[in-house]
């Protein structure tokens, strides 16, 4: 890895390092969301102690739909980066580069536009339990969630954002 930073492995994926236009493409349209580890390197790297205060880049997305074994299909709320007016990460710059690579969110930092779908859906499962585990146990992340929901900072919802991608926007 670059800058002299150590190899990031989470739940034993290795993060993935690729900045081709088809990767960069995800980070102007679709925001990667965060899992609950991310939070206390994102609260280190701004300056914060509470949660809360991660309000400025951060966004209350409704989720990723998934399925249960009923056959039903329900969300899983996420917190996501928030977006520049033009609806790009705040965290991309005009070079087409992240800012915050080294702490970039699990849906960033683990997934790229070359991987099979099998493995994407694997890593997103295995990040989405990850959360759902933190909702159930009403913890930090839902927590921040419910008080970014309170200020209105919402994003839309993931499969919007990937309906762009896919009409070239």
């Amino acid at each position: 890895m670059t800058n002299n930073q150590p190899e990031r492995i989470e739940y034993g994926f290795q993060a993935t390092m690729c900045s081709c236009q088809a990767c960069v493409r995800h980070c102007e349209q679709v925001s990667g969301f965060l899992v609950p580890e991310d939070l206390p390197r994102w609260r280190h790297y701004f300056g914060v102690s509470e949660n809360i205060r991660l309000a400025h880049v951060l966004l209350a997305s409704p989720g990723a739909l998934v399925g249960n074994r009923d056959g039903h299909t329900f969300r899983i709320n996420t917190l996501v980066p928030d977006r520049q007016q033009n609806g790009m990460c705040v965290f991309l710059n005009s070079a087409n580069r992240c800012m915050i690579h080294p702490l970039s969110p699990f849906g960033c930092k683990f997934f790229d536009g070359h991987m099979s779908d099998l493995e994407a859906q694997t890593r997103s499962h295995t990040g989405l339990m990850a959360v759902l585990n933190d909702w159930n146990k009403r913890g930090p992340y839902s927590s921040l969630w419910h008080q970014l929901y309170e200020l209105d900072r919402i994003a839309k919802p993931p499969e919007v954002a990937r309906g762009l991608i896919k009409q070239g926007k």
